[in-house]
């Protein structure tokens, strides 16, 4: 049975799902360990071993796409801090197909790479840069990598509460891709997927080559003569990809069924 981690709200793994349903693939969407049963054993030798099975069926789960967990304000802060744990574990350490599989950055691994080669240019700033013509800036948290906005049109010299990653770039000089594990589509020029290969330079800049299966957006500029990372992430929305969805739905589910 192929398992969907996503939440209610999750338009991208709804759309999935239906299409699922409409090609007869036998899956199941759920972020709630009520649904499942789930055990995860690491044998005397270190060796892991995680069951996965649909509770009401006993169906065991053998492909999974992780679009993460919803937390939620109003809920049980322990509760969902044990379903978190629980996920991690199990997505880490199961045996078959994950897309989006956890590491030690998270359950999804953050939308925001800091260790990515710059743009232009990527620094810890504490006000705005003074931009050349025709290039932007975003500012993302330190911390947590969120993004707090673009640059302003008229230039500021206003102090940040506090030091913030500030990205420059060209945006008449970007690339949008999306990758679905060994496929890559250019939303820029959409055209068949491209099968991942160790010469592309846009496989290459993204680390795609020994990296396992993602389901995720890539921004990348083109300004300084080759493919540098602005920005991934990890959850892409069905508006950017919706006019060939067919041919993205197509790559993930023959990285799910390999």
């Amino acid at each position: 049975m192929l398992l969907i981690l996503a939440p209610s709200h999750d338009e991208t793994a709804e759309a999935f799902s239906a299409w699922l349903d409409a090609n007869a693939e036998p899956h199941a969407r759920t972020q709630s360990l009520a649904d499942l049963r789930l055990r995860v054993l690491v044998n005397s030798d270190g060796a892991p071993s995680v069951d996965l099975a649909i509770r009401s069926t006993g169906e065991p789960v053998d492909a999974i796409l992780n679009r993460g967990f919803f937390w939620s304000s109003g809920g049980d802060e322990f509760e969902q801090s044990e379903s978190l744990a629980a996920w991690w574990a199990a997505l880490a350490l199961f045996s078959g197909p994950v897309i989006n599989r956890p590491s030690q950055a998270g359950l999804i691994p953050p939308s925001f790479e800091v260790n990515a080669q710059p743009a232009v240019e990527r620094r810890i700033a504490d006000r705005w840069p003074v931009l050349p013509r025709g290039l932007i800036a975003h500012r993302h948290d330190l911390a947590t990598h969120a993004f707090l906005g673009r640059s302003p049109g008229e230039p500021s010299n206003a102090p940040f509460e506090q030091p913030e990653l500030v990205t420059v770039f060209d945006p008449s000089a970007l690339r949008h891709v999306l990758v679905v594990g060994r496929w890559m589509f250019d939303l820029t020029a959409p055209a068949a997927p491209i099968a991942v290969s160790s010469d592309d330079p846009v496989a290459a800049a993204l680390g795609l080559i020994d990296r396992p299966p993602i389901f995720a957006h890539a921004v990348l500029s083109t300004s300084a003569g080759d493919q540098r990372i602005v920005q991934i992430n990890y959850l892409p929305q069905l508006a950017y990809f919706g006019h060939f969805e067919a041919a993205v739905n197509d790559a993930l589910l023959s990285e799910l069924r390999p």
